[in-house]
């Protein structure tokens, strides 16, 4: 019987340490789960901040390549100008030798086809060859030529 006793005994402090080790253990894990969870919730909080963060870069960067484009266009804008403008001061004396020719061209049509000379249709016609030559004197100033034109003698009284 003190035998059964002792195997008794023996078996209860095995038992209560078994159960204290299983205690320790089970408390462990608890342990390890909730700091898994703890690094998983932190793992999950940290990318949401990157992610946020990166949209807000996106965002950045999209308005960069914005501003590049209306600069690109506006600079493109500036050269096709500045292309015609070239081309225009490359050929502005052969214009305005054209235009020189037009007026004096219109001008000689309008004296041709008046066909004969009422009274003052002289000074009519003087005022209409000025009216022209300032306005072929202009235009040519507009493209940045001082030039003046002639009126020859044909106006005048005789």
């Amino acid at each position: 019987m003190e035998t059964l006793i002792v195997i008794l005994i023996v078996v209860m402090i095995a038992r209560t340490v078994l159960f204290i080790y299983n205690d320790i253990l089970e408390k462990t894990s608890q342990k390890q789960a909730l700091t898994f969870q703890e690094q998983v919730k932190n793992a999950q909080i940290d990318f949401t901040a990157e992610k946020e963060q990166m949209r807000k870069n996106y965002e950045v960067k999209d308005e960069i390549i914005r501003q590049w484009i209306n600069k690109c266009n506006k600079l493109d804008f500036e050269l096709s100008e500045a292309r015609k403008v070239n081309g225009l001061l490359k050929s502005r004396t052969a214009c305005v030798e054209g235009l020189q020719d037009s007026f004096n061209q219109q001008a000689e049509d309008v004296w041709r086809n008046r066909g004969y000379i009422e009274p003052k249709g002289n000074q009519e016609r003087l005022r209409f060859v000025e009216g022209m030559k300032a306005g072929a004197e202009w235009v040519a100033e507009c493209v940045g030529i001082k030039v003046e034109f002639e009126i020859d003698d044909r106006h005048k009284e005789d």
